[in-house]
């Protein structure tokens, strides 16, 4: 069940505080040796070809082949959408020079700001650390209504890789499931 951090607030302060609070916990993970098990495969998901893409000497990732992908030095570095074929999907990642918790906190408070709702969120292993999952939905300026962002967090850095798209479907959770997991830092970036 989806939940509006906006009106929960409203009408259930201490709830809007303790999902808050879970939130921030999740934030504040120590960058570690640790790392979360990987999901199990499902059989009735299709394995997806991604074609690998690297920006500059920071990090690669994989999206379908014939995504148009374009780069700048700016953030997002890498964005990439779909074809006229498929879904509207559009993909960006930002590298910050910066650990998560200076990172997550703001953004959970953007969140919360803007009174946007938090479909549901967790934690997942991408690039042998923890990462930090949320799924927004109804967001405003119609089109790509929902996103999928996954933080992954470094000792010195973060990679932010949010994802918009419209309505949701096995096939597309499967598939930017994919992409957010094929994330990975390159070495010697972990002070960029």
């Amino acid at each position: 069940m989806a939940t509006s951090v906006g009106s929960v607030a409203q009408a259930h302060p201490r709830l809007a505080q303790v999902g808050a609070a879970e939130l921030r916990q999740k934030a504040e993970l120590e960058s570690s040796e640790e790392t979360l098990p990987q999901g199990r495969p499902n059989p009735a998901q299709a394995s997806i070809d991604l074609e690998r893409y690297v920006y500059e000497n920071l990090f690669s990732i994989g999206f379908p082949d014939g995504w148009q992908v374009t780069e700048q030095t700016q953030a997002p570095q890498l964005t990439a959408s779909s074809t006229a074929n498929s879904p509207a999907i559009r993909t960006e990642v930002t590298w910050h020079g910066v650990p998560p918790q200076a990172i997550v906190p703001e953004a959970i408070q953007t969140i919360q700001a803007n009174g946007y709702t938090v479909a549901r969120y967790d934690a997942v292993n991408v690039d042998g650390t923890t990462a930090l999952r949320i799924w927004l939905t109804d967001l405003p300026g119609g089109g790509l209504a929902n996103s999928f962002t996954s933080f992954v967090g470094y000792q010195n850095a973060t990679a932010v890789i949010t994802s918009y798209y419209g309505d949701r479907s096995p096939d597309l959770d499967n598939l930017l499931s994919g992409i957010h997991q094929s994330f990975q830092r390159l070495s010697g970036t972990e002070n960029p």
